[in-house]
């Protein structure tokens, strides 16, 4: 297929505890044009578009889930499309497709010659990359590592070890409730010399970003980012 009146519109939405004030106008009204979305979490995105007062009452916005299924997720959004009308991809926060569901079924639109179109908002990825101070033109997302403490401990010994990518960022993210874990993981398995960067709480009143060595961080007092969703960043100094 190939869609010349309608797209696939990818919609950023505000970092958790944020607000839309952190949002292009650009996207707010291109968010308000659209009336069929497919989503990570039915109620986050209820929530978003309320919170941007979405013009059409939220009971007649149709909202379809993301699934482990794309091309099952793919036949709704084809339908809509179809009938050139526009559909929006939202995550829970931040940008979608990103660290997030959503890139099958951008895919899947690519292949079916259909248009794809971006939307600018933030990135908890590249806003820890950014306040970190390391470096920004090589770098490696990992996602969430292992939440087991065994496997972590090696996860993270085996990229301190890797001679492929000596100078890169590595960059990854945690469940808030495991930060204190993985900071002691981190603690006693990366060189004290290497640098650690920790984003926490985005783009709210509460951010917090610090860098320091490893062996600087065995001295503070990190207990300021126990329970805070958190991005970590760390590289060889």
């Amino acid at each position: 297929m190939e869609t010349k009146n309608s797209a696939l519109h990818l919609i950023p939405v505000p970092l958790t505890g944020s607000t839309t004030s952190y949002l292009s106008t650009e996207s707010i009204e291109t968010a308000h044009k659209i009336t069929h979305f497919i989503v990570e979490n039915a109620k986050s995105a209820r929530l978003f578009l309320k919170s941007i007062n979405h013009p059409t009452p939220l009971q007649s916005i149709e909202i379809e889930i993301i699934t482990d299924k794309p091309k099952e997720n793919w036949q709704w959004v084809k339908s809509i499309l179809e009938k050139g009308l526009d559909v929006g991809i939202l995550s829970e926060a931040g940008l979608p497709a990103v660290a997030d569901p959503g890139n099958e079924i951008v895919k899947i639109a690519h292949q079916n010659l259909c248009k794809v179109i971006t939307h600018s908002g933030p990135n908890s990825m590249i806003t820890a990359l950014m306040a970190s101070g390391m470096n920004g033109q090589q770098f490696i997302f990992h996602g969430y590592l292992p939440a087991k403490k065994e496997q972590l401990r090696e996860k993270l010994i085996q990229i301190v070890k890797s001679h492929n990518y000596p100078n890169f960022t590595h960059i990854f993210m945690e469940t808030p409730y495991r930060n204190k874990q993985v900071m002691e993981i981190i603690f006693n398995n990366v060189p004290n010399s290497y640098l650690l960067s920790i984003s926490a709480n985005l783009h709210t009143k509460d951010e917090i970003n610090y860098c320091k060595t490893i062996a600087q961080w065995k001295v503070f007092d990190s207990s300021i980012f126990l329970d805070a969703p958190a991005i970590f960043c760390f590289t060889k100094n």
